[in-house]
């Protein structure tokens, strides 16, 4: 994969957040859990929590060998949050699992040879967030 097919990647995920949060949203709306929270409780960190995750996302394709795990500050911040209006870190857990989701559903042409290596790279990197 080159640099500019990487950046490009990346790039779209930053272009498309509304697209990837309403995608998201709508996934979390059919949850009885989150029936009474607005979408400011439910969209609080994540618009900055996406740029993070393109941000990794980028350097873990550019130079795997090199990738250093970012800080994850947006995402730390959207977990404290939650569990100040009482989420669990299962509830959470679900919610970056169906923001990847989000994500994987919105990335353009996914039967593309790279498309393959850039949604294996991304979900190295959730799985970074999620144990961080």
């Amino acid at each position: 994969m080159t640099r500019g097919q990487v950046r490009a990647a990346c790039r779209r995920m930053r272009e498309h957040v509304e697209e990837i949060l309403a995608r998201w949203e709508a996934s979390l709306r059919d949850s009885p859990l989150r029936a009474d929270w607005s979408r400011a409780v439910l969209r609080d960190e994540l618009a900055r929590a996406l740029d993070a995750l393109a941000t990794e996302l980028d350097a873990l394709l550019a130079q795997p060998e090199a990738a250093q795990e970012t800080e994850h500050e947006a995402f730390a911040e959207h977990a404290l949050q939650r569990a100040q209006i009482g989420a669990t870190t299962t509830m959470l857990a679900q919610e970056i699992l169906g923001l990847r989701d989000a994500i994987e559903q919105s990335w353009p042409a996914a039967s593309a040879p790279e498309a393959s290596q850039q949604l294996g790279a991304l979900r190295v990197v959730i799985e970074r967030f999620l144990v961080a």
